[in-house]
């Protein structure tokens, strides 16, 4: 993201300004039909509301918020994520507050809430035995940039709370990541996430340890095939003792049909966009589960997408039964 001031800000002193119309976007997800194995069809008619505000001020600075009504969560007012960041220079800026480890990361490998499906992706969001996954969001400071004499290596460091520390009391984590853009549609990264997690059974609190280390790597090929995923290789301690090992992977690939090919075969849409991901992960140090998911989204224009979703298990350990749902979602911004 290209960082500076918006065309013709409002000027209030000689150090800030701010934008002239209000920085606010919202998003409204149906879901008119969502079903699991076994479970009832469901009407879903208002899924979601995300209230998005963010933008630029005080000539380096930036804000950024995302508020959600969920309706699993009886629609109640959250803070997804909230954060001000200070952005001096392309190698070095600041952002802090309440997001992901990787908040500051410009890619999409690493980047769940910028997915495309409603299934997550796994590698991302499973916390093993300590249930800290990488796509959490916590209070956090990172420091991160992009070098200046060729423009392809990108940097990040971030000092944060526990998962659910809200008030930043409990241990606290590093994480590091680095980022080569070998080519300008080919990126190779590598990421190391690590600290300590309080857990509590029987009355009884300890302090956790784990650690994440892991690759991701993303292309775009002839402008329109995007590949892209992520291993990890989760340690974690537990809490009777020991620890375990898990790992973690996804590979995903989607194609864009633009609106001029789709003009030329009659198709009056401005964007479709087919999607496969293969997702696998671990559990317990030994158990394998294996996921696909089968994405179609339509795109009648840039801010409307539906799309039609159907996601599988194919392996579970044994006795853990399989699974499947098939999802469609309108999602309309404004």
């Amino acid at each position: 993201m290209e960082r500076g001031q918006p065309k013709d800000p409002l000027k209030i002193t000689d150090e800030l300004t701010l934008p002239r119309t209000f920085p606010l976007a919202l998003v409204v997800k149906a879901r008119p039909f969502d079903q699991k194995k076994g479970g009832a069809k469901k009407l879903r008619a208002l899924h979601e509301l995300e209230i998005f505000l963010a933008g630029n001020a005080f000539n380096h600075g930036t804000y950024f918020g995302e508020f959600e009504l969920e309706d699993e969560d009886d629609f109640e007012f959250k803070t997804a994520v909230g954060v001000l960041g200070y952005h001096p220079h392309p190698l070095l800026n600041i952002v802090g507050g309440k997001g992901s480890v990787f908040h500051a990361d410009p890619y999409d490998s690493l980047a769940d809430m910028r997915r495309l499906t409603r299934n997550s992706r796994q590698a991302l969001t499973q916390g093993f035995s300590t249930k800290v996954p990488l796509a959490d969001e916590h209070q956090m400071v990172s420091l991160y940039g992009r070098e200046t004499a060729w423009n392809k290596l990108f940097y990040s460091l971030t000092y944060s709370a526990d998962v659910d520390d809200n008030e930043g009391g409990g241990p606290k984590d590093v994480s590091a990541r680095l980022a080569l853009d070998i080519f300008p549609d080919l990126t190779i990264g590598g990421f190391l996430y690590t600290g300590r997690q309080n857990q509590t059974s029987g009355g009884v609190t300890k302090k956790l340890n784990f650690s994440r280390a892991g690759i991701d790597a993303q292309v775009q090929l002839l402008g329109d095939l995007n590949l892209l995923g992520a291993y990890l290789r989760g340690k974690d301690d537990i809490f009777a003792g020991g620890d375990e090992r898990n790992n973690a992977w996804y590979v995903e690939t989607f194609y864009t049909i633009k609106k001029d090919t789709l003009h030329d075969l009659g198709i009056p849409l401005f964007m479709v966009v087919p999607l496969v991901r293969l997702d696998s992960y671990e559990k317990n140090g030994r158990d394998k589960f294996n996921d696909l998911t089968l994405n179609l989204g339509f795109y009648p224009w840039q801010n409307v997408k539906l799309f039609v979703e159907y996601f599988t298990s194919l392996e579970r350990p044994a006795g853990v039964a399989t699974d499947w749902r098939w999802t469609v979602q309108l999602a309309v911004g404004f």
